[in-house]
C-alpha cells in the first residue's frame, strides 16, 4: 500500500513558515499569505487540500492508486467544498482512530502483551467504513468486546 502521511497538528501545515509577532506564532501559506495562529492555518490548508493519500470532487471522496481504489459517493449537489470537507472529517477520524491505537501499543509494549501491528492499522484504516470504524472505536472502550478483524493483522 502507498505509504500516506499521519499528519500531526501540532506543527505547521505542509508547506507552511511561521513567523512571530507581538510574541504570537503566526502561519504564512506557501503563496505568501499570512494567516494568522496554527488553527487558521490548518483550516487555511483544509479548505484548499485534500487529505494526504485522498482526492475530493463534487461527487464524493476517496483514494485512487495502483495499490487501493475506494471511493465514498455523496449526495453533496456538486458541492467540491463539501465533498473535501467530507475527505477530511473521514481522515481526522481515522487519524485520531490510529494515534488512539498507537498510544494504546505503547502501552500494551511496556506490559509485555501483544501489540497490534500498526502496520495493519494505517493507512489501510482510511478504507475502512464508518461501521468498521466504530467497532474498532467499540474494542478500545472496551477490551472485553471481540478483536475486531480490522485489527487482527
Amino acid at each position: 500500500m502507498t505509504p500516506v502521511p499521519r499528519l500531526d497538528y501540532s506543527k505547521p501545515p505542509p508547506g507552511y513558515s511561521t513567523w512571530t509577532y507581538k510574541g504570537a506564532t503566526l502561519y504564512q501559506a506557501p503563496n505568501g499569505e499570512q494567516i494568522g495562529p496554527r488553527s487558521a492555518a490548518w483550516a487555511h490548508y483544509k479548505a484548499h487540500n485534500n487529505p494526504p493519500g485522498m482526492r475530493s470532487d463534487s461527487y464524493g471522496y476517496g483514494q485512487d492508486t495502483v495499490a487501493q481504489t475506494w471511493w465514498v459517493m455523496h449526495n453533496l449537489e456538486a458541492d467540491a467544498d463539501a465533498a473535501r470537507a467530507a475527505a477530511w472529517a473521514w481522515y481526522d477520524r481515522r487519524l485520531v482512530l490510529a494515534d488512539t491505537i498507537d498510544a494504546e501499543a505503547a502501552d500494551v509494549a511496556a506490559s509485555g502483551d501483544e501489540v497490534v501491528d500498526m502496520d495493519a492499522v494505517w493507512p489501510r484504516c482510511l478504507t475502512w467504513s464508518d461501521d468498521q470504524v466504530s467497532e474498532v472505536e467499540r474494542r478500545l472502550v472496551d477490551s472485553t468486546a471481540e478483536m475486531p478483524e480490522e485489527l487482527r493483522g
